[in-house]
């Protein structure tokens, strides 16, 4: 009777429906499911190392459109200042030789024309049409440099398109960037954790603070041992592939590790090592840091916070003797 009941006051409201109003939308479109989608697939139920692959695909995706971008944007610009820059050298040379027919005065003088033409190169101030900056290599340099906040200053865009690019596209990129460092970050601060676990065994007799900070104290150490390994291998590839003297190397691999980028030194646009060094030196940074930040958490409680602990245990054990001495009675 009471299903009837319902199902009779429910039926005015059906007929009152016009036979062709839309069906309601469901609430998740397109927008959404591309979401859920990246949710799902970088989602703390997914494995860590699927997580790793995707996160790597979507920052190298994006990486590579955003150099495309860049490439299309200041390259045509590029080859024009370097064809003047020829010009102009062509023009000086010829003025140079101009001023004396002595054989050994041209030559001392082509002399002084070259190391002024070495001087332009070796300050990115001369593009070169046998190497610009802006081909494919120099423009993933460029993106991997904006959208992981290094920017070390090597080259930078000169139209009014690319800055405008660089500004639109920086932003989105350090949003991915982030996520792909927190997710490689993860993988890192795993390592470390097991790393630490393995050194460190569990006392029965000790309190959860002492736990805590003894931990807190192995993850420190085992950071720090991975920060400073990641430094001597960086250094060693950048010693041997930029031919830097290995305390420059060193030297370069902390400014790249903590997104500084002086500009001093940076690693070519066109190696392969600069790429592995930037993304696995982020990542194992955000890790060092964050267990840094856990250990001096774990050891920032106050006197007060110390103090009842011991207060607890002695009401406990006041507790406990009066519920003897009751039974006793």
């Amino acid at each position: 009777l009471t299903c009837e009941a319902e199902m009779t006051a429910s039926a005015p409201e059906i007929q009152a429906r016009p036979a062709d109003a839309p069906a309601a939308r469901p609430a998740s479109g397109s927008r959404g499911c591309c979401w859920a989608v990246l949710r799902r697939l970088v989602g703390s139920s997914t494995p860590l190392w699927q997580r790793c692959i995707v996160v790597l695909v979507l920052y190298a995706c994006t990486i590579f459109i955003f150099a495309a971008i860049f490439k299309e944007l200041e390259l045509p610009t590029e080859r024009a200042a370097a064809e003047a820059y020829e010009g102009d050298l062509a023009s000086l040379r010829e003025a140079v030789l101009s001023l004396t027919n002595s054989t050994s005065k041209r030559a001392e003088l082509l002399g002084f024309v070259r190391r002024i033409q070495d001087f332009a190169e070796k300050t990115a101030a001369a593009p070169s049409l046998d190497n610009p900056n802006w081909d494919f290599g120099g423009s993933v340099f460029f993106a991997m440099t904006l959208t992981s906040t290094i920017g070390y200053g090597t080259f930078a865009p000169q139209t009014p398109g690319g800055k405008a690019a660089t500004v639109l596209l920086g932003t989105v990129g350090i949003v991915v960037t982030g996520l792909v460092l927190a997710v490689l970050g993860e993988a890192w601060s795993l390592c470390i954790g097991r790393a630490a676990k393995g050194c460190t065994r569990a006392r029965k007799d000790e309190s959860e603070q002492l736990r805590t900070r003894r931990d807190a104290t192995a993850h420190c150490w085992a950071a720090a041992l991975l920060g400073v390994a990641m430094l001597l291998i960086g250094a060693a590839l950048l010693h041997a592939t930029e031919g830097w003297d290995y305390g420059d190397a060193l030297y370069a691999t902390w400014v790249t590790a903590s997104t500084v980028g002086f500009g001093d030194f940076a690693p070519s646009p066109r190696g392969a090592m600069a790429y592995i060094i930037i993304i696995a030196s982020l990542a194992l940074f955000a890790a060092i840091v964050d267990a840094l930040t856990t250990c001096v958490a774990a050891f920032s409680d106050s006197p007060e916070d110390q103090g009842d602990e011991p207060r607890e245990h002695e009401e406990a054990a006041h507790a406990g003797m009066a519920s003897t001495a009751g039974h006793r009675a």
